[in-house]
């Protein structure tokens, strides 16, 4: 197995549903990898919608638990965002045998929905 960032997991599905033609479009666009030479007041500028929706921010580097260590910011303007990844950029975190700095970062629309409705999705794919 390999893992890879959920940012490119979303790439991945984005473009695989959308070439299957099932008529309404998912917008690539609407998720930003935050990456250690990222320029972050030049974000909005590239994606206007950063500075009108709600946002999730969350480090992507294959941490498990992400939410119970307080990595996770959510139903946040990008402005207070902007302020947590300033401050968690860098960062140097142990959880499990996980141990570092966090260099990346995914940022997302918030979306209001029950913890009952969280899931978590597994692909694995096997070369024959």
């Amino acid at each position: 197995q390999k893992a890879i960032r959920e940012y490119d997991s979303q790439r991945i599905i984005v473009r695989h549903m959308n070439s299957m033609g099932s008529g309404s479009k998912l917008k690539e666009d609407h998720f930003v990898q935050i990456a250690p030479g990222t320029v972050l007041s030049t974000l909005p500028e590239c994606y206007p919608w950063l500075n009108t929706k709600k946002v999730v921010v969350k480090p992507d580097q294959l941490l498990k638990r992400r939410g119970k260590a307080g990595l996770v910011l959510l139903n946040s303007t990008w402005d207070t965002a902007l302020q947590w990844l300033e401050e968690k950029r860098g960062q140097c975190i142990e959880i499990g045998r996980a141990k570092g700095p966090l260099t990346h970062f995914v940022v997302e629309p918030f979306v209001p929905h029950a913890q009952s409705d969280e899931y978590y999705v597994c692909i694995q794919a096997k070369r024959w």
